[in-house]
């Protein structure tokens, strides 16, 4: 058997630069281990500006991923959940349209009384009468065989004579349409029920009608009484075949209140009395006869009518003897009614000013100025 040769596995010595021996030697030697430092240093800074924007770029993917899921889900809830509560107004205000009920969700809290009831401003009796009414004679006449009818219309039943159901009095403004349908109830001697026309000016469809229903089931309750309703353009204005923003409230409030007009039986004591300042704007459908029977125009009072407001307004007041009223209405021409009444009161004010006993012909002068022109500052 040959033998056996052990084999010896030698590991090469690491290469050792020679140390340099000269100072050129040395000067090359340290050049080239700042280079190499500094090559070092690049590549490691190098590698921690990726990793910094590998992490910036992974925390935006993860920031945009969130956002995207939170955006998607507003987008999806928001759009259904305004879907959800519009339709459930509708619903509501068909509802309430259809059952005419008094505690309507549409109703608001403050329209309500704690029973549930309609609030409606009710007086007992008027304690205006014609006496309190001057200028306006030819108004006055006409209504006031409507006042006899309200006050016997059985009597007038028998005869045949149909009652008028409503009067719509019209004109400038401060004509007296409030006060004469004050002084109608108060010489008729009923209940006054007083209303404005933008209160069934609603945004959802429904509301308006609903509160109209309570507002003549109130006056029913009330029978026999007045209705008044004022700025009745604001409740009547004319309908159009259009349903588009407000326009389909205001055509069924205006439709429930000609049905309802229509809706008065032959033994019903309601006697519906309207006032505006624009009768062309009004629903043609409710000046026709069988509604509103009598349309009574005010206008701005002539120098007799003028004379009598001043007469009625300066009953209170203490003229001096030289005070001619005869004299102040024919300076006051194309006034109205409340714009003398006004000037009257400004010239017992004048008078307080001055420390006055008495209002002289200065003074209902200067509170004519002041009720055609304003005050000094303003001419």
């Amino acid at each position: 058997m040959p033998p056996q040769t052990e084999v010896v596995q030698t590991t090469p010595a690491p290469t050792v630069k020679a140390a340099p021996t000269t100072e050129a030697e040395r000067i090359v030697a340290q050049a080239t281990r700042r280079a190499e430092q500094k090559e070092a240093a690049e590549a490691a800074y190098q590698n921690h500006m990726e990793r910094e924007a590998m992490r910036a770029a992974d925390a935006a993917t993860r920031t945009a991923a969130a956002a995207e899921s939170n955006n998607v889900f507003w987008q999806m809830y928001v759009p259904i959940s305004l879907a959800i509560a519009a339709l459930l107004r509708y619903i509501f205000a068909r509802k309430g349209a259809k059952s005419g009920n008094r505690g309507s969700p549409m109703d608001s809290a403050e329209d309500k009384k704690a029973d549930g009831t309609a609030r409606f401003k009710v007086a007992a009796k008027s304690t205006v009468g014609f006496a309190d009414v001057a200028g306006i004679d030819e108004a006055v006449s006409e209504v006031s065989e409507v006042v006899e009818i309200m006050k016997h219309p059985e009597r007038f039943r028998k005869l045949g004579v149909g009652v008028p159901k409503g009067i719509m009095l019209y004109g400038p403004p401060g004509t007296g349409k409030t006060l004469l349908a004050k002084a109608i109830a108060g010489e008729a001697g009923l209940p006054f029920i007083e209303v404005r026309g933008s209160e069934f000016v609603e945004k959802y469809v429904g509301t308006g009608a609903a509160r109209l229903r309570a507002l003549f089931e109130e006056a029913k309750s009330k029978q026999p009484c007045i209705l008044f309703i004022d700025e009745a353009d604001a409740l009547l204005g004319k309908r159009s075949g259009s349903n588009e923003g407000g326009q389909a409230e205001n055509n069924q409030t205006v439709a429930e209140f000609l049905g309802l007009m229509d809706g008065f039986s032959a033994s019903d004591n309601v006697f519906v009395i309207a006032a505006t300042n624009f009768l062309d704007a009004i629903d043609p459908a409710a000046l026709r006869s069988g509604r509103f029977d009598r349309k009574i125009l005010l206008n701005n009072p002539a120098v007799e009518g003028r004379q009598a407001i001043l007469t009625v307004h300066s009953k209170l007041k203490t003229l001096d003897p030289d005070v001619d009223l005869a004299e102040i209405a024919r300076a006051a021409s194309g006034l109205s009614g409340a714009d003398l009444m006004a000037a009257m009161n400004e010239s017992a004010l004048q008078t307080a000013r001055r420390y006055g006993n008495a209002t002289s012909r200065h003074d209902i002068y200067e509170g004519l100025t002041r009720a055609m022109m304003g005050n000094r500052s303003s001419r």
